[in-house]
């Protein structure tokens, strides 16, 4: 998994970040091969404290999520429901 771009997390707790993250999937049985990018949230100290690194192919879809959360309140216990909704939206 690699780092593509940070973005500031808003928070009232403490000073997070939100990264957006690209990964290379092979399958094998399909023989296939293909982008995927996902996010990380990071603390102040760069642990992670959530990561989802298989979101979608499409980066700014993906980027379009990160971007909500970061101008927003958003608390990191939400995070997965939020994405959730938003996956079912697509």
């Amino acid at each position: 998994m690699l780092y593509v771009k940070k973005y500031a997390l808003v928070s009232n707790d403490r000073e997070l970040s939100m990264e957006l993250t690209t990964c290379n999937i092979v399958d094998e049985e399909e023989k296939i091969s293909y982008t995927t990018y996902g996010f990380r949230i990071l603390d102040e100290h760069n642990n992670i404290l959530f990561s989802a690194k298989d979101v979608d192919t499409n980066q700014e879809f993906v980027e379009q999520f990160i971007r909500l959360c970061a101008e927003n309140d958003v608390r990191l216990v939400h995070i997965p429901d939020l994405l959730e909704d938003y996956l079912s939206q697509r």
